[in-house]
């Protein structure tokens, strides 16, 4: 506290600094290191330099923590090289609380950077069994897909994480006419389970709309299901008639 107050006048002697970097990277207690990283913080002296040796700490709690306070600092978290640090510890980190933490900080990110970690998070399929990471994941992304559908489209093909691409294809006919083109293409071109899962989604994600353009792919396929044995599935498809 005295030292926030001291910052704000700028004085703050050099070494009271210098003892406080080396606390954050040296002390074995790493309740110590953490609360060193929270002082510096609060002076405005994590700069990219501490910010790199702390991403590699030992102790989860450090690498989370200075994940969260490059992405709190507008200025260093559009440092280009913090962003690489960010994107690089989401390649190789294997904690689910640090997970956690750089999916929140996509939100503060640039769009490339934000992208980059969303997809590769979403690649990891341990990420599928957590109570949180999905969710976390998913109301990032669900931000962005509006501005680039045809990645989002890209990202339910290709992640591990069912819940995910779930989302992904029950929100994207909500966005626009182009995301319903895009579920109704896809909904010609599946079969079995597929077909019937992504009706599912499609018909959840319009419901209570009315009035929409009929996509071109759903004259191809809108027959079918309406004369489908299944009850589940002409309910599905009446719903999307109407709609």
């Amino acid at each position: 506290l005295v030292l926030a107050e001291r910052a704000l006048k700028g004085n703050i002697d050099q070494d009271a600094i210098q003892k406080l970097r080396e606390m954050a990277t040296a002390h074995a207690d790493e309740t110590r290191r953490l609360r060193a990283l929270w002082c510096l913080h609060a002076i405005d002296e994590v700069d990219s330099e501490i910010a790199e040796k702390l991403i590699n700490d030992q102790s989860e709690y450090l690498r989370a923590w200075t994940v969260q306070l490059l992405a709190e600092n507008a200025t260093v978290a559009s440092n280009r090289r913090n962003e690489e640090l960010l994107i690089n510890l989401a390649v190789r980190e294997r904690s689910l609380l640090v997970r956690q933490y750089l999916a929140s900080a996509t939100g503060r990110l640039s769009k490339l950077a934000a992208w980059t970690i969303l997809e590769q998070l979403a690649s990891q399929s341990d990420n599928a069994g957590d109570r949180n990471l999905p969710l976390a994941i998913w109301h990032q992304l669900a931000q962005r897909m509006a501005s680039d559908l045809p990645r989002a489209l890209a990202l339910a093909d290709s992640t591990k994480i069912p819940a995910l691409k779930n989302y992904i294809l029950w929100y994207a006919p909500q966005l626009s006419a182009t995301g319903r083109d895009a579920i109704a293409e896809r909904l010609v071109n599946s079969t079995g389970k597929e077909r019937v899962q992504l009706l599912s989604l499609f018909s959840a994600g319009l419901q209570g709309m009315r009035g929409l353009q009929q996509p071109k792919a759903w004259t191809a396929i809108a027959n079918t299901l309406y004369d489908s044995t299944d009850a589940s599935t002409r309910q599905a498809a009446q719903n999307l008639g109407a709609a």
